[in-house]
């Protein structure tokens, strides 16, 4: 009869209690490391566009290769190439897109790209 008992047990679970959520919230996470690498990218960014009094903007159609292809065809004056390039040396990553301007400079990468600056 005990053995009948226990099969069909099903445990409820607890409510932590509010010492167990202090606890867990002075301890460090397991995405700290994370965290630190997306602080140290966003202070870059933040660096870049304050250096450059630029503003980043996005172009959707600028995003895939196939799409900024099509945006390149549709504006024949602007004279746009399209390529793709592992800019990060990393195969598990897709290439960027990469879309230069006539002079060679680059016009965006994976549809990002700058804007006169702030007001």
């Amino acid at each position: 009869m005990e053995l009948d008992e226990q099969e069909n047990f099903v445990p409820y679970p607890r409510r932590a209690t509010q010492e167990e959520l202090l606890q867990a919230a002075i301890e460090g996470d397991d995405y700290s490391e994370t965290k630190a690498k997306l602080k140290a990218v966003g202070n870059a960014l933040a660096q870049l566009i304050g250096y450059f009094n630029r503003d980043v903007k996005r172009n959707r159609e600028l995003a895939s290769l196939a799409s900024a292809r099509k945006f390149a065809s549709s504006y024949p004056k602007a004279g746009l190439r399209v390529e793709a390039l592992d800019l990060d040396n990393d195969k598990d990553t897709p290439d960027n897109t990469v879309v230069y301007r006539k002079n060679g400079n680059i016009y965006a990468v994976d549809g990002f790209y700058t804007a006169p600056g702030f007001g």
